[in-house]
């Protein structure tokens, strides 16, 4: 317990015995003495309870500061993802297309970009249902890179390229919803990505399968 606690404490004990001893006289008459030690006693009290209760605001704001901070990092990590996922996205159809129009063969894709997340100590600030939801996401990349792999090995280059595709829409438009979500959570403001005249939401939305 902390010095400020302690006087506190004893100052409100001292005002309790204070006002059982006012009632056990059951009378209102005070000495000059009592009342001034009496005026004392509450006093203490009065600017203890003030003091305690700029601290734990202090302290209030300071958690607050620092929640805000870590679902920011968060939501940013996961809009970067995103984007990533957008631009694999992109780089693919252009390929496609490509091969389409002018035959040859096509080259290897990248699988899912791996997903960093901060440290698990930071999660304490996280509202649990998006942090469960956040940390499903790398089972989801994991899943998602075993399914391309399967395909190239079974189909052939284009199908797993189709399939980099759809396993890319669905783990980034996760990415990317719960980014805002915790934005929304944690009073945070939108983050609008300007990225030249590359839209890069509609790479990201366009026949997003559902997971």
């Amino acid at each position: 317990m902390s010095l400020r606690k302690a006087i506190t404490l004893v100052a409100g004990v001292g005002l309790l015995i204070f006002i059982w001893y006012l009632l056990e006289r059951q009378t209102w008459d005070i000495s000059p003495l009592g009342l001034m030690l009496g005026s004392g006693v509450v006093a203490g009290v009065v600017t203890q309870v003030v003091i305690w209760w700029k601290e734990h605001s202090r302290e209030e704001e300071k958690a607050a500061r620092e929640r805000q901070f870590v679902a920011l990092q968060l939501a940013v990590t996961l809009e970067r993802y995103a984007i990533e996922c957008a631009m694999r996205i992109s780089h693919i159809s252009d390929a496609l297309n490509e091969l389409y129009e002018q035959g040859g063969s096509l080259r290897a894709f990248p699988a899912l970009p791996p997903l960093e997340l901060p440290s698990a100590a930071e999660w304490r600030w996280i509202a649990p249902d998006l942090a469960s939801e956040v940390m499903s996401l790398t089972p989801k990349i994991s899943f998602g890179n075993g399914s391309i792999d399967f395909l190239h090995n079974v189909a052939g280059a284009v199908e797993s390229a189709e399939e980099s595709q759809r396993q890319l829409r669905v783990v980034g438009h996760s990415a990317w919803t719960l980014g805002r979500r915790l934005r929304a959570t944690h009073n945070i403001p939108p983050q609008t990505y300007v990225l030249g005249k590359w839209d890069f939401l509609k790479d990201l939305h366009d026949n997003a399968p559902e997971s």
